[in-house]
């Protein structure tokens, strides 16, 4: 056995990894083996907590941490002292289907080893990453197997619920809904007398069953989304939310900065409730669908401040008849972009939304966005009728970006013909890091 000094400097180095996950570790590692050096018998010392400083909504995966954590614990007796007696080393964890559920049925041996290792982190708070995968999920799940997964779930998770910072969840509907509900009956308890959890940060991603499955007939945005249950109750404190397939009946309104949304159907009254009755700075609306129809409200309000400053379209899906697909555009980018918005970027929009978009350009020709400074348009084609109604929409424009995009040539003729356009924009982006220059020193 190498001496102790040894061991610690060895563990020391063997955490350098771990930085790129848990930037605020680092220090504390060292204070902690310092005490260890120090005194023969250790105690645990309550270090920084841990925090993710990420500008991305997407929370990360803490599998390789997770792993890295339990190898250098079970190394030797003196690593291991070292490593449970760190709080903040167990902030992080990664859990797939395995850490709720045993081989046989009545042992709990999987879930109480799992409670073990979300308690090594005292009460510090705990950012979870969960990808559950049934085994069976292909067959589908009885009554009895759903029992067992929601009291193993609840087994291994409540009593952490009042701790939980941030979660990443990848699992079918029925997984999801069971760990949201365990949020939501911790919130609605009567004995945490109005203390909500304090989760902060949420992924859901919703896995594509591998089973044939029927597909129902289009609705046409007629039908309104029940699942999950209310995030404002589920999590009121969420700051950034990404949600990718899992249908949202109502979004957190008071603390949200930040929403990511893909492959869903946004209603109206999501659409509305984003927009006018949260506090959302940056939106991004990926691969959804936007319903037909007319709205819900009675008439189109000419102008309304909003929270969104950052809007982000990419890949845009619309439901209702084909013939139709241009009007429902129009209509939903007449009810989208604010006059609060500082920067935009269109992504991979289909003609339809690119028509839908000049016309509601072309038949509100007062709207003028005059905070925007930012344009960033992306594999799309742009229509001849639709550069002047864009100019003139978007008067202060400082940056300027066309990564792939079609009559992007008619766009810059007319900026550097006419000095009256853009007269605070430099050089315009042409993406892969090419840029094209002013003429005429302009």
């Amino acid at each position: 056995l190498l001496p102790t000094e040894i061991l610690c400097t060895i563990f020391e180095l063997s955490t350098v990894g771990l930085a790129i996950y848990t930037p605020g570790v680092t220090s504390s590692l060292n204070t902690q083996l310092e005490t260890h050096r120090r005194t023969p018998n250790t105690s645990p010392i309550r270090g920084q907590p841990l925090f993710y400083h990420t500008e991305s909504v997407a929370l990360p995966s803490y599998k390789s941490t997770l792993r890295h954590c339990i190898a250098i614990s079970h190394v030797c007796r003196t690593w291991r002292y070292i490593a449970v007696d760190m709080p903040n080393f167990w902030t992080g964890i990664y859990l797939c289907h395995r850490a709720f559920l045993s081989k046989d049925y009545h042992d709990h041996e999987a879930a109480e080893m799992t409670s073990t290792f979300l308690s090594r982190s005292g009460k510090s708070p705990l950012h979870l990453d969960i990808t559950f995968a049934p085994p069976d999920a292909r067959l589908g799940l009885s009554w009895i197997q759903k029992t067992r997964y929601e009291e193993s779930i609840r087994r291994v998770l409540f009593s952490h619920i009042g701790r939980c910072q941030s979660l990443r969840v990848e699992s079918d509907e029925f997984i999801i809904t069971t760990i949201l509900d365990l949020f939501l009956d911790f919130n609605l308890s009567p004995s945490n007398n109005s203390v909500y959890t304090p989760l902060s940060r949420l992924h859901l991603a919703k896995t594509i069953s591998a089973s044939p499955v029927v597909s129902d007939p289009p609705d046409y945005g007629h039908q309104q989304p029940t699942f999950p249950p209310d995030l404002s109750v589920v999590a009121p404190h969420l700051t950034h939310l990404y949600v990718d397939g899992v249908q949202v009946a109502v979004f957190p309104r008071w603390s949200l900065e930040r929403l990511y949304l893909t492959d869903l159907f946004v209603s109206y009254q999501n659409h509305f409730h984003i927009f006018m009755k949260t506090r959302v700075t940056t939106l991004v609306l990926h691969r959804v669908t936007i319903p037909g129809g007319i709205p819900y409200v009675r008439q189109i309000l000419t102008y309304h401040p909003s929270s969104v400053t950052s809007l982000r379209l990419s890949e845009l899906r619309c439901a209702g008849p084909e013939n139709e697909h241009q009007d429902i555009y129009a209509l939903f980018f007449t009810l989208t972009p604010y006059r609060t918005l500082h920067d935009l970027e269109l992504c991979g929009l289909s003609e339809d939304a690119m028509y839908g978009l000049t016309r509601m350009l072309m038949s509100n020709s007062e709207l003028v966005f005059s905070e925007m400074r930012l344009l960033t348009l992306r594999n799309v084609k742009l229509i001849d009728t639709m550069v002047v109604p864009l100019t003139n929409a978007t008067p202060g424009l400082n940056g300027l970006v066309l990564d792939s995009v079609g009559g992007g040539s008619r766009l810059l003729e007319v900026w550097r013909r006419h000095p009256g356009i853009w007269p605070q924009m430099t050089e315009v982006s042409m993406g892969e890091g090419e840029s094209v220059q002013v003429r005429n020193g302009r």
